[in-house]
C-alpha cells in the first residue's frame, strides 16, 4: 500500500476509528472518572480489561456490561470465561450476548452510554459515555487523564467506602492503623499515565493483577522501558 501511493509509512495512509469514552464511578458524593480512547473495533472484553487496568481494579470479581433500551429488551453483555455464564442467564428479561463477540462498534453506534458493574457484591457501576469519534493512525488504547482514587476491593460498598474515608483520615481513631495495614494491598496504585498507557497493551489479552507489581514515577518508567 505504501509503495502504490508514495508513502514511506504506511500508518500515515490508515484510519483507525476511535472512541473517546468518559468513564465515571457511579458514587453518590464522589468524582471519580477516567477519559479513555479505544478502538471501535475491539471488543467489549477488551473494554472490561481496559477498565480493570484504568482503575487498577484485581479483576477477581464478576462484571457485566448493560445497555438501557426503550423500545427493546435491555441488553446484557456478560463475561465468557465460564461456559454456564449463558446457561443461568435471563433471556425471557434481556438479550444476552458475550462480551467476547461484541464490538464497541455494535454498541455504541447506537447507543451512548453503557453500565459497567464489577463485583456485583461492592456493586461498582461505571457509567461509560461516548464523548466523541476520533479518527487516528495508531490502533491503540490511552488514558488521557482522570481524577479520584477508586474505592479498595471489598470494602463493602458505597456505605462501607464511605466508612473507610472516615477512618483512614482520622489518626484518634482506634481502627486506624488496622485500616490502614488492611488498605495497603486493596486500594489503588498510583501509576504514572506513561506506565498506565504501558499497561493498557495488555488489554488484547486476558489481563492480569500482580500484586507485587512495581509502582514506578515517570523517570523509573523510562528507565525501564526505554
Amino acid at each position: 500500500m505504501a509503495k502504490l501511493t508514495d508513502v514511506k509509512d504506511v500508518a500515515d495512509i490508515m484510519d483507525v476509528e476511535l472512541y473517546q469514552l468518559n468513564i465515571q464511578l457511579a458514587l453518590d458524593g464522589h468524582d471519580i472518572w477516567r477519559r479513555v480512547q479505544i478502538p471501535s473495533n475491539y471488543s467489549f472484553r477488551h473494554l472490561h480489561n481496559l477498565i480493570q487496568i484504568v482503575f487498577d481494579w484485581q479483576n477477581y470479581h464478576l462484571h457485566e456490561f448493560s445497555v438501557l433500551r426503550k423500545d427493546n429488551k435491555d441488553l446484557k453483555i456478560v463475561m465468557d470465561d465460564d461456559p454456564e455464564t449463558m446457561e443461568f442467564a435471563n433471556f425471557s428479561g434481556n438479550e444476552i450476548v458475550q462480551e467476547r463477540f461484541v464490538s464497541l462498534k455494535d454498541v455504541f453506534a447506537q447507543h451512548p452510554e453503557v453500565i459497567y458493574e464489577y463485583d456485583f457484591g461492592d456493586s461498582w457501576k461505571h457509567i461509560i459515555t461516548l464523548e466523541k469519534t476520533i479518527t487516528a493512525t495508531l490502533q491503540h488504547a490511552k488514558l488521557i487523564e482522570g481524577k479520584g482514587e477508586r474505592p479498595p476491593e471489598d470494602v463493602g460498598g458505597l456505605h462501607g467506602f464511605n466508612e473507610y474515608l472516615t477512618v483512614i483520615n482520622d489518626p484518634t481513631s482506634p481502627e486506624y492503623e488496622n485500616m490502614h495495614a488492611w488498605a495497603a494491598s486493596q486500594k489503588e496504585r498510583t501509576f504514572s499515565l506513561k506506565y498506565t498507557n504501558h499497561r493498557l497493551k495488555d488489554i488484547l489479552y486476558n489481563y492480569r493483577y500482580f500484586e507485587n507489581e512495581h509502582i514506578l514515577d515517570n523517570e523509573d518508567f523510562l528507565a525501564r522501558f526505554k
